[in-house]
């Protein structure tokens, strides 16, 4: 089947969008209100019947308000389809995409449960009644070891986000990007060198790098996280709640909210998915196409896409006004 797509406005304050990769037909829905993607379900065709039936159900559900789904994968679908490739490495890039903005989607359900699960306990806690105190001590149930898990599985699924992509680069560039430690440098090699984004290039493979080493330590059960802790105020019967933090390195000595850690990591890994998939491209479109960056403030008007094609200025300039 021809890669097409398009969308449907199905009532009800809620619009239904279709891609066809292949194989593989993707419809989801979004809230007209802020076009953020909420669910999309994939069906997979029946080469005997050429008839397209449902695969497994459901594979976008999601808690978060975030446009995840059209950072990554949605914003580059008709720009990639500009490029002179082959219908079928199009479709490739997109779909490896998608299967990125999957990755990082359950990273980002499970930030929701940790955030979630320590504010349980900090309201429960703050609340004398949550707590039995004891000579020298209070005897409360600690969320600690439940809420490393729960961070181990944000970073680690961060991270297989992460490792699929120099698979999208390749596709895109025509040439081999590997995953490794100078993935982030030969992506800088896209750029020249006085570029003033180049700068960002260094912080972006320092707190990789960090990521990376945090991602050695779970797998060698090293990984140290300050706990969560209840300390009783002094003079009355109310209590003071510690969050979990974590020492990084590139922040100093002094520990960290680990929840912002993890927010910040992931907000990252969206926004340089993101950014280099577009200088990947921008050397890659034919004229009289260019990608343009939008403003802030025009984002949340255009589906919330930091990129869109665009016509080269002596062309568009020559354009009837409207």
């Amino acid at each position: 089947m021809a890669w097409n797509s398009f969308e449907l406005d199905t009532g009800g304050g809620k619009t239904c969008f279709m891609i066809t990769l292949g194989d593989s037909l993707f419809i989801g829905t979004a809230k007209d209100d802020n076009g953020v993607v909420e669910r999309i379900h994939e069906l997979k065709r029946d080469k005997k019947t050429n008839e397209f039936k449902l695969k497994g159900g459901e594979i976008w559900g999601r808690r978060s308000k975030t446009p995840l789904f059209e950072r990554i994968a949605l914003q580059f679908k008709d720009i990639v389809s500009l490029l002179r490739l082959d219908k079928p490495i199009q479709e490739k890039a997109i779909a490896a995409l998608i299967e990125i903005a999957l990755d990082l989607s359950k990273a980002e359900e499970a930030f929701l449960d940790y955030v979630e699960t320590e504010d349980a306990a900090v309201s429960q806690y703050h609340d004398p009644k949550g707590i039995t105190p004891q000579k020298n001590a209070l005897i409360y149930k600690n969320p600690t070891h439940t809420l490393k898990e729960i961070a181990e599985k944000v970073l680690i699924r961060i991270i297989i986000a992460y490792r699929k992509f120099p698979e999208v680069i390749s596709i895109i560039r025509g040439e081999t990007f590997n995953i490794g430690k100078t993935f982030v440098n030969n992506l800088a090699k896209l750029l020249p060198a006085d570029h003033p984004d180049s700068k960002s290039f260094e912080y972006d493979n320092n707190w990789i790098k960090e990521l990376y080493d945090i991602r050695g330590y779970i797998e060698h059960e090293r990984w140290e996280i300050l706990p969560f802790d209840v300390l009783q105020s002094e003079g009355d019967a109310s209590c003071h709640v510690e969050r979990c933090r974590v020492v990084i390195k590139s922040q100093g000595e002094k520990p960290i909210n680990l929840a912002a850690y993890l927010n910040v990591t992931l907000y990252n890994m969206i926004t340089f998915i993101e950014k280099m998939v577009a200088l990947a491209i921008i050397d890659k479109m034919p004229y009289p196409t260019r990608i343009v960056t939008l403003p802030e403030t025009e984002r949340p008007k255009r589906n919330h896409y930091r990129y869109v094609a665009d016509l080269v200025p002596e062309v568009k300039e020559k354009l009837p006004a409207n």
